[in-house]
């Protein structure tokens, strides 16, 4: 958990800034004031780590024997831009696109998703989650998060921020601000796609509470219900957000089908989730039968993906 309940203001998207901080490279995504200073936020183009740094921090040129500009062939091949152009892109189907499972990782990934809900948070998955952590391995979270539902779940998400001092990290997933659905629409008409749709304001406002929450966004994004179009797909490219989606969808995934090394699971903890796959999903916690690993860790590492 980083530096906690500062206001910030301004928050907006920026231009694809190149620049180097610590001696690697960067990208600027996002800018925003706080206390009067001026930040940025960051995503390094090798290991999509996500940081908050002064602007008078970076360097925006080059100081090498080789000149002072970026290259366009350097940011174009890097981990991060390779997977904004690869996973932002309708394949088949306006549903369930994206990153979906990394071939070759020994180990899944885990995906809860908060969307808005009436219910409390669903402590019988997280307390499974906590003693596994306790009990042998650090687990990795990758908590697909709603902005509606951290305004309205203000307690549940203080507790998911001390998840970490037990052996856990999390990853922030946007999962936009207020995931509209409405059950008479045609599901793949829906959520984002529904018109008066503010896609900016979907966006950045949840970025903007994690961060006066004290926590970092991550450069992924799940759409409400899986769904997209392309139109919005490059939009998400222009944020500089990558499409997050899932390959064991526990819920639907079928009775014959077991979850695989290198898939992305997904749950949800808002309480709303099928109690059935509920229930799949703590016991495959608790089998210790998965490494449960990093997503931008993982990514960077791949040489099968992109």
């Amino acid at each position: 958990m980083q530096q906690t309940n500062k206001l910030i203001f301004n928050y907006k998207k920026t231009s694809h800034i190149p620049c180097i901080f610590n001696n690697q490279s960067f990208i600027v995504i996002r800018s925003f004031k706080r206390s009067n200073e001026d930040y940025f936020v960051i995503v390094n183009i090798n290991t999509l780590e996500v940081k908050i740094v002064a602007q008078n921090l970076c360097a925006y040129r080059k100081s090498d024997q080789d000149g002072r500009y970026f290259s366009l062939k350097e940011l174009e091949s890097s981990v991060y831009y390779r997977s904004l152009y690869y996973f932002n892109n309708i394949k088949d189907s306006r549903e369930n696109q994206g990153l979906k499972n990394i071939p070759g990782v020994k180990g899944c990934f885990l995906s809860i998703d908060m969307c808005p809900s009436i219910k409390m948070l669903e402590h019988n998955l997280f307390d499974a989650i906590l003693k596994t952590a306790k009990r042998s391995q650090e687990i990795n979270l990758l908590i697909a998060v709603s902005g509606l539902w951290i305004a309205t779940h203000l307690e549940d998400f203080m507790w998911l921020q001390t998840l970490p001092t037990h052996n856990i990290k999390i990853t922030w997933v946007n999962h936009s601000f207020s995931h509209i659905f409405y059950p008479d629409k045609d599901f793949t008409d829906n959520f984002l796609l529904l018109p008066n749709t503010d896609i900016e304001n979907e966006i950045l406002q949840t970025e903007h509470l994690l961060i006066e929450r004290g926590e970092l966004p991550s450069p992924f994004f799940r759409f409400p219900g899986l769904v997209a179009s392309q139109e919005i797909l490059d939009i998400l490219t222009s944020y500089g957000l990558i499409q997050l989606g899932a390959s064991a969808w526990i819920h639907k995934l079928p009775e014959h089908e077991t979850v695989k090394d290198g898939d992305i699971v997904l749950i949800h903890g808002n309480g709303n989730e099928d109690k059935v796959a509920l229930d799949k999903l703590i016991k495959l916690v608790q089998s210790d039968q998965f490494l449960w690993k990093n997503l931008q860790k993982e990514l960077s590492l791949s040489n099968t993906l992109l």
